[in-house]
């Protein structure tokens, strides 16, 4: 079933009113897409001589006088062209439009949601093709457009798990990045910061943070799985695995040797780090 509703918010902020986080399957299920053009007219690419005002009332009188004529006539057409037939026409473009708009290697929920808008694609070309909506083709072109809108403020291929998480760290670290960190160095008859988070081990594009197992897991993978998203960390170059192979690593503190979680701050500022994508 597929479903269009307007909001002044998205989901995952209406979520976050009750307390909760959005999951990433709600995300993929009710698909945000911010309704502006970017053409200084708001919702629409281009407006009427009076302004985009008379073109909304324009197109709200013409909703009123034609509901529920074109769902019908499309119905009728389509039975009249051949379901087979229509449906082989459906997956060519569905295909076509997931080749033109996914690149790289991207995850499954970014595929689920190219599918959806293929499929919005794939009909609005077929009711031009039948006559039902009296338009020039472009309706892939226009689906296109909203796809990389909702891709790009997604945050790119990254499953949307992964992508939350790392924005959580980030806010950890830019609010506490100075203040609930001890240095790695630090003297043991020293008073440690209060409600520490870890440590801090060198300076300038060499300073990394240490992230004892415990508060990985607790604080700053809290809601998320600690592993799963030190692997994806990992591949991003924003967590430095062990020699071992192992996501954490042996560090020094003082005169102790623990493992920890380290992240180097540069990469979290710089790149890759500092787009979360």
């Amino acid at each position: 079933m597929t479903i269009l509703s307007t909001g002044e918010i998205g989901i995952a902020a209406k979520i976050q009113e009750t307390g909760r986080r959005a999951r990433a399957g709600q995300e993929v299920r009710i698909i945000d897409v911010d309704a502006d053009a970017e053409c200084g007219h708001g919702v629409f690419d281009h407006a009427e001589k009076d302004g985009s005002k008379k073109l909304a009332d324009n197109l709200k009188k013409a909703a009123s006088s034609y509901y529920g004529v074109a769902g019908p006539a499309f119905v009728k057409a389509i039975e009249d062209r051949g379901i087979e037939t229509v449906v082989a026409t459906i997956r060519e473009t569905q295909e076509a439009f997931r080749e033109g708009v996914v690149r790289d290697v991207p995850t499954g929920q970014v595929l689920r949601v190219a599918d959806r808008f293929g499929l919005v694609a794939a009909a609005g070309e077929l009711a031009i093709e039948l006559g039902v909506l009296p338009w020039q083709a472009g309706a892939a072109r226009a689906t296109k457009v909203m796809f990389e809108s909702w891709h790009q403020d997604r945050g790119g291929n990254d499953p949307a798990e992964v992508h939350t998480a790392i924005e959580q760290i980030r806010g950890l670290f830019e609010r506490h990045g100075d203040g609930r960190f001890d240095p790695a160095s630090l003297d043991p008859n020293t008073r440690p910061v209060t409600d520490r988070l870890g440590y801090v081990h060198s300076e300038g594009s060499d300073r990394q943070w240490w992230i004892l197992p415990e508060t990985w897991r607790g604080v700053l993978c809290l809601g998320f799985d600690a592993k799963t998203t030190a692997k994806a960390l990992v591949k991003r170059g924003l967590l430095l695995a062990g020699e071992d192979g192992k996501t954490s690593r042996l560090v020094r503190v003082g005169a102790n040797v623990m493992r920890a979680y380290v992240l180097p701050a540069k990469a979290w500022t710089e790149g890759e780090g500092h787009h979360a994508g």
